[in-house]
């Protein structure tokens, strides 16, 4: 989650170069969303760290973001402690925004160079990953379902994986690639 603080008078320091992408943008140092109501629930929020509005428990709801052909974008404006102000500076408080978009799983030769799996290891991990059954996955490679569940524990040890859903969660953060097979989507 990448954070950005709120100087006082609304405004916003970020880091040299920060981008937030197609759906967020910083205009003259005030978050915006491509919709006009994102904007005005961010400024809004915004605004509330600046008084005793922040104390209200609906103002620490995250803002749901909503994106053509993607899942919401999380952002949660909080105003800081006044025991962190001097860590801080003048800082007031912190957007944190959290991206709903599943991560996309690498290709095959960047995980087998990854994890040192071989082409075909490499192979099964990313079909699992997309959500393929192991038996399934045998099949496809015409391989048997033995010779895959030893695939699959030779993935598991060079991983460090103790289950396929751990791996999965490995795999998504091993770079960009192409997309799982099947994301909803808003839109």
């Amino acid at each position: 989650m990448p954070i950005i603080v709120c100087k006082s008078e609304n405004r916003l320091q970020y880091p040299c170069g920060f981008q937030l992408g197609p759906d967020l943008k910083i205009v003259e140092g005030r978050l915006t969303g491509v919709c006009h109501d994102d904007t005005v629930r961010m400024y809004k929020r915004m605004q509330a760290a600046f008084t005793t509005a922040w104390l209200d428990p609906a103002n620490a709801m995250p803002i749901a973001i909503k994106r053509v052909e993607k899942r919401l974008l999380l952002v949660l404006i909080q105003r800081l402690g006044d025991n962190l102000l001097d860590m801080f500076g003048t800082s007031i408080g912190v957007c944190l925004f959290e991206d709903l978009e599943p991560a996309r799983l690498s290709d095959v030769s960047t995980i087998g160079q990854s994890y040192g799996l071989t082409s075909r290891q490499a192979e099964i991990a990313l079909m699992l990953a997309q959500g393929k059954r192991l038996r399934d996955i045998a099949e496809e490679m015409a391989i048997t379902h033995q010779t895959a569940r030893i695939h699959l524990r030779t993935i598991f040890e060079k991983t460090s994986a103790n289950r396929q859903s751990e791996l999965v969660a490995l795999l998504s953060r091993t770079g960009k690639g192409p997309e799982p097979r099947s994301v909803p989507t808003l839109g």
